[in-house]
């Protein structure tokens, strides 16, 4: 890649597509390349420095009350001759001057996609790579990246699922489960309410013998301790001590764990205007933020023409969402448009 870059002044596409062609897996085993892979490879700063034999400290991310932060090239901390070089000095300049020149644009921060579900849980069947954005014919679509960005390498048939289209359904399934009828509503909430209240009744009542397990290990970790002030430790105790200060922590904070919200109809109803409200939003970030709230995973089979989606059941109380999905009748028949869809799908 070196030679291809500095001496042929390939891109980093070209390079992708030559890789490609030569079936030489990537660095995560698969059989197609990106640019962008290539460019994460000879395009980055810090990783030709590490090829040219530098050391570099504090240019990951750190992670601090207010998110995460990161540190600026001024902060790297550099230091030569640290290691055994793969590349020159020259090399490894002439390789991040190239990287500018094609790179402006790169940015610390990106706009919010229009596609909700770009690069989040829609992955394809066939290849594993997640689903992507992509203009089609004036229109937008969702398309599988191995398609998009490594010319459909180690994947099946492309597939262009209708954005619009796509997105309602899943609003559509989404909004199912919130009825109007008052009636029914009620009757599920009394049920859900009643499998709570028997869960929490089953967990409380093993809270004394998790009690019990607490002091008799924070016993042995005392005697434990008492051999290690003696100077009689060994490494097995101190692994030992590890392992039962563990089990301790996750015993005390399955005692703090709060009793779990009753499902109430204020809920449902709020949560039935902010899926309408985030789907009839012009904002991007609207739409984004609710599906990624209730799509646990989306496997597409493009081969097939099948889509299936995962959903978290809205009606679940916000702190239990994750836990309770949609696992009853999940698909829906889908219909697409000629130029994007190919006979039937489901979701």
């Amino acid at each position: 890649m070196r030679a291809w870059r500095l001496k042929e002044r390939l891109g980093y596409r070209l390079i992708a597509d030559r890789l490609t062609e030569l079936e030489i897996p990537t660095p995560s085993g698969k059989m197609g390349w990106s640019a962008s892979t290539v460019y994460s490879l000879i395009g980055e700063k810090d990783k030709l420095l590490q090829y040219a034999g530098y050391s570099i400290w504090n240019r990951r991310n750190c992670q601090d009350e207010d998110g995460v932060v990161r540190r600026s090239t001024s902060e790297w901390v550099v230091t030569q001759e640290a290691h055994p070089a793969i590349i020159s000095k020259e090399e490894c300049e002439d390789l991040i001057a190239l990287a500018r020149q094609v790179d402006p644009q790169r940015k610390a921060t990106k706009p919010i996609s229009r596609f909700a579900l770009s690069s989040g849980p829609m992955v394809c069947a066939h290849c594993g790579s997640r689903y992507a954005g992509a203009k089609r014919h004036g229109g937008d679509y969702y398309a599988c990246g191995a398609h998009l960005y490594r010319r459909g390498a180690g994947c099946g048939r492309s597939w262009y699922i209708p954005k619009e289209q796509f997105e309602t359904l899943i609003f559509e399934k989404l909004l199912s489960r919130l009825s109007d009828d008052n009636g029914d509503l009620s009757r599920w909430i009394d049920e859900v309410n009643q499998e709570i209240d028997a869960e929490w009744e089953k967990f409380a009542a093993t809270s004394a013998e998790r009690r019990k397990q607490i002091a008799d290990l924070e016993k042995q970790m005392s005697n434990l301790l008492d051999l290690a002030a003696s100077g009689t430790l060994v490494p097995e105790m101190e692994q030992k001590i590890k392992e039962i200060s563990d089990v301790i922590a996750r015993l005390k904070r399955l005692e703090s764990v709060p009793r779990p919200s009753r499902v109430t109809v204020e809920e449902i109803r709020e949560s039935r205007d902010t899926i309408v409200a985030s789907f009839r939003s012009a904002k991007p970030g609207r739409r984004k933020a609710v599906l990624s709230q209730y799509v646990v995973r989306i496997s597409v089979d493009s081969n097939a023409r099948v889509v299936e989606a995962q959903l978290v059941d809205p009606r679940c109380p916000k702190k239990q969402r994750g836990s309770s999905e949609l696992t009853d009748d999940p698909h829906i028949q889908f219909n697409g448009s000629p130029e994007g869809i190919r006979g039937n799908g489901h979701i």
